[in-house]
């Protein structure tokens, strides 16, 4: 089993409206243990209720798709990613107004063997891993509002997919471009380090604002408190760096 803890926070900014949108489905423990727990944040495009629109249609409909499949995790959240974007490009065809809406999408599965991260836009990915960040995504962009991919963009969306182990202390931050683009690295990765999550999220979105953001802002951020062993017991932050070094000794001889 896997113990996750997550916090997430939206601020409008600038802009008229609020197109931001984040989803977390964390199931009960059954479905938990064999399908993982979904977390997302898209971006809408398409200027007012458009915008809005398309990122509430994408995030609903991945959420849905995810847990109603039965074929292997990262199959499953490739589908899911794909019938979001279907479903985006639906709605606009049924109003003439949304014809142009879109969404940019970052979802993160945990599961308790791997972290699965689906990308697509400019809405990015952090991870923290035993006091190291780095940006796990890359930029679908041509330069800021210039996507080169998103969803309700094209009939079929190729987003980025991601796979690795997941470590218990792993911290993940999901963010819109209104977010990242208004703060350095160095910044970001003082406020993962440093703060819990709630405030951590809370301190991401105010910089943001406080740097003169043109965007909505919007954080997400995911804790791996626990990751459990074969056997059952949970291996905590504090116990696993001890237990790679036993095993890297046991390795060495």
């Amino acid at each position: 089993m896997i113990e996750i803890g997550s916090v997430s926070r939206s601020e409008q900014g600038p802009r008229p409206t609020n197109e931001d949108r984040c989803a977390s489905h964390e199931p009960e423990a059954a479905l938990l243990e064999n399908r993982g727990a979904l977390f997302a944040v898209a971006d809408g495009l398409g200027g007012h209720a458009g915008g809005a629109l398309a990122s509430d249609t994408a995030l609903t409909t991945l959420v849905a798709h995810y847990y109603s499949r039965t074929e292997p995790v990262e199959a499953a959240l490739r589908g899911a990613v794909q019938a979001a974007n279907l479903a985006v490009l639906s709605a606009a065809q049924r109003e003439p107004g949304y014809r142009s809406m879109a969404t940019t999408l970052d979802a993160l599965l945990l599961t308790a063997r791997s972290a699965y991260l689906a990308h697509v836009g400019d809405g990015r990915v952090y991870q923290r891993r035993r006091g190291d960040v780095r940006c796990l995504t890359r930029d679908h962009a041509l330069g800021r509002s210039a996507l080169t991919r998103s969803l309700g963009g094209a009939l079929i969306v190729r987003p980025d997919l991601v796979r690795e182990a997941v470590v218990a202390g792993d911290r993940y931050l999901l963010c819109s471009d209104g977010l990242w683009s208004a703060l350095s690295q160095q910044e970001i990765a003082e406020v993962l380090n440093e703060l819990d999550p709630e405030n951590a999220c809370a301190t991401l979105v105010e910089l943001a604002l406080t740097h003169g953001t043109d965007d909505n802002a919007t954080a997400q951020i995911v804790d791996v408190r626990a990751v459990a062993m074969a056997s059952g017991a949970a291996i905590t932050d504090a116990e696993s760096g001890g237990v790679l070094r036993r095993i890297a000794e046991r390795l060495i001889g």
